[in-house]
Formats: C-alpha cells, structure tokens, sequence
C-alpha cells in the first residue's frame, strides 16, 4: 500500500496528496476514469494476496474513506482482492476540460488505463482530451507494458484519437502529432525481471511523449536503468523512487535507492524520491542521505500554449 491510499482525500494545497503530481506552479490531481483491476508483477503487492494493493483494500472499503459505499467503486473489489469487474467513467474528462488553472493530473491512481478490458477507443479518449487539454500535464502510469507498446505505438491508435477528439470537441477539434507536448507515459519498475520487460516498450513510444518516466516505487529488489538512460533524448526520461508501505510491508533497502539515485546522477536524469515507506506512508520519511529528493522533468517546466 502506498501514498495513494489518500486519493481522493483534499490536501493542503493540492487535490491529491501524491506527491510526484507537484509540479512546480501548477496543481496536482488525480482523475480516476477506470476502476478495478487484477494483479500482474510483484509491484501489486508482495507477496501477491490480500491485503496488499492499496487500491483493491481501498476499492472494498467500509472504513473511515469508504469507498465500496460508492457507485464508482462498487463490485469491483472485495475483502482487499478484485473481482475482475472494471469500470469505466468518461465523464471525469469533463472536469479536465473544464479546469481553466493549470493542472498536473494522474490519470487513474485506482486502476490501470491500459487494463485489457478497457476498450481502444476508450483508451484513444483518453488521449483525445490529452490533447485538447493542452494547458494541463497528463502522467499515464501502467503496467501493461505490452499495451503500451502494441496500441499506443501502432500507426491505427493516432487515427483513433482523431475520431475521439472529433467527437469530443466536433469539426473544429485541435490537430496534433506526436510527441504531445503535455503528455507523460510510464511504467512501473520493481525490480530487474520487470525493467527488462517494461522498459523497451517504453522506449518504443518515447516519440509519442515528451515526457517518459519510470515509478520504481515500490522499489523490492535493486534496478540498474542504465542500459535504457541513453535510449531517451536528454531531458526526457524522469525516474521515480520509494518503498512500500501499509500492512505486511516489504523494507526497502536504502543501498538500492541509492543506486536508483546515483545512477540517475551519472546520467543526468532528475530522480525523484517518494517515501522510504513502513506501515504508514509517511512512516521512513522522504529523506535519503538526509536530503529530500524532488526533480522533475523538462517538460515540467515548459511554457504554457498560447
């Protein structure tokens, strides 16, 4: 369990208390437009079973947050194990479009966009409203790196983003090409087996985003990136690092964050830390070698459009 477990929770000064979405001036979201999910790699929770995603104990919930009393979340989870049901919810693009401010937005903190029982043309939605949401930063995490590659890579998907964006926004729906200048694609990477897996799909779409980056976090075994730090263009690769936490969590060791962190150093790379972790999220802190650790990307720092 992780960080995420205040989805949904107002924070002080942002709408979501995780904290790699604050990015500087802008405000930090989540939007949640898929629900459910199964596990897939030791990241979901180790060792895989009940009561380590945080986002299938949250799912069926009947605490203090209570989210299975809710439509959105009902059926999809039960006893902290899902159930196989995934829910889809387009209307929160409308919020995206009606946001005015600019925002950094974590598209599904509850679920995967790239579940294979989430249709194309859902996914093709939502980078429709990437696209026409161009004064927001979208960061898409998944684990499906096999998705990532074959749909979002494929010549057809930027065909279906245009019909989307068409039917979204009409006839006078804004063009785009690759790379979209707002849109970050990512993979989780908990330990060797996965990166060697996840990270040449990444590579594979690295044209199609200005941003790509990797969330290490739960970090459960040592990582080395560094065969993959040269295979993006400079400044756009951005890496992400912590421990797990909640229930039954798994200690990171500090000496692999530190890998993760200097290797990151060696290559120019901006290395965030998220927490060390322990039975709450903010339990290790978010301290390592008693520095906090916050870079972000280039693209965190582009201009707005005009």
């Amino acid at each position: 369990m992780a960080e995420e477990s205040l989805a949904g929770l107002t924070a002080p000064k942002h709408g979501t208390a995780i904290g790699w979405t604050h990015w500087p001036g802008t405000k930090g979201e989540t939007l949640i437009a898929v629900t459910g999910c199964d596990p897939v790699s030791p990241a979901c929770g180790a060792p895989l079973g009940p009561g380590y995603c945080y986002s299938a104990v949250l799912s069926s919930s009947h605490g203090p947050i209570g989210l299975a009393k809710h439509p959105k979340y009902q059926g999809v989870a039960v006893d902290g194990q899902f159930t196989g049901l995934i829910k889809l919810h387009a209307e929160v693009f409308d919020q995206a479009d009606r946001w005015q401010k600019r925002r950094t937005i974590f598209e599904d903190s509850m679920g995967d966009w790239l579940h294979p029982k989430v249709p194309d043309e859902f996914v093709a939605l939502s980078m429709a409203v990437t696209a026409g949401t161009l004064r927001h930063n979208w960061l898409k995490l998944s684990k499906r790196h096999a998705r990532l590659g074959s749909l979002i890579g494929s010549p057809r998907f930027r065909d279906l983003v245009l019909t989307q964006s068409r039917r979204r926004y009409g006839p006078s729906a804004p063009l785009f090409d690759w790379p979209l200048p707002n849109l970050a694609l990512g993979v989780t990477v908990e330990d060797q087996t996965w990166a060697e897996r996840r990270m040449p799909e990444l590579v594979k779409v690295a044209d199609h985003a200005s941003c790509c980056f990797v969330s290490g976090e739960p970090l459960l075994a040592e990582v080395d990136l560094t065969p993959w730090m040269t295979r993006f263009p400079a400044g756009q690769l951005w890496i992400i690092g912590g421990g797990q936490s909640g229930k039954d969590y798994q200690p990171v060791d500090l000496n692999h964050l530190r890998r993760l962190r200097d290797d990151c150093n060696a290559h120019g790379v901006p290395f965030y830390l998220k927490q060390i972790g322990g039975p709450r999220p903010t339990s290790g802190g978010r301290t390592l070698d008693g520095r906090e650790h916050e870079e972000f990307p280039a693209m965190a720092y582009r201009e707005l459009p005009r």
